[in-house]
């Protein structure tokens, strides 16, 4: 089992990487560590906070540590408020989210806080829309994307379908 770390790595930009034991997490964490331009978006100075809702077992697939991450203690996000008071408690500057959060809500928090925000699977949350409603189609839910609230704090990169952020 991973330890978690509470002591800060460095004084540069800080990065919150939401899902960051799932698989998707696992091939981008490999770039960032392993691959030059992947280590380029990582400067000497940044911090990579590493959020799950359970941290990696030991005996399942290990992923790369970066240069720079810390787990932090593992909890699940069901709001954007509590998305929000991540990103105030550990001073974030940039969300990626490889998890199953990612909602309009997720924007709107990250506009809030001055945090960017790049998200590979934009959905609702689960309580919002039931199985079966228009708004669960990503179409639909897209199409609301095209009229949205004031969120010009930050830069915010919804993509939907196969991950296609990475």
């Amino acid at each position: 089992m991973l330890e978690v770390q509470t002591t800060v790595i460095g004084d540069g930009p800080r990065v919150l990487m939401l899902g960051a034991a799932g698989g998707v997490a696992g091939a981008t964490l490999a770039l960032l560590g392993q691959h030059r331009l992947g280590r380029a978006l990582l400067p000497p100075g940044s911090e990579l906070l590493l959020l799950d809702r359970a941290l990696p077992a030991a005996d399942g697939p290990q992923h790369v540590t970066p240069a720079g991450a810390r787990w932090l203690a593992p909890r699940t996000i069901v709001s954007g408020e509590q998305l929000a008071g991540l990103i105030r408690e550990h001073q974030v500057d940039e969300v990626i989210d490889l998890a199953e959060v990612g909602t309009y809500d997720c924007v709107e928090a990250c506009a809030r806080e001055g945090a960017s925000f790049l998200n590979t699977a934009f959905d609702v949350w689960p309580h919002q829309h039931p199985p079966g409603s228009a708004q669960k189609v990503t179409m639909i839910r897209a199409q609301a994307l095209f009229e949205p609230p004031d969120v010009d704090a930050g830069v915010h990169l919804l993509c939907m379908g196969m991950n296609p952020g990475l």
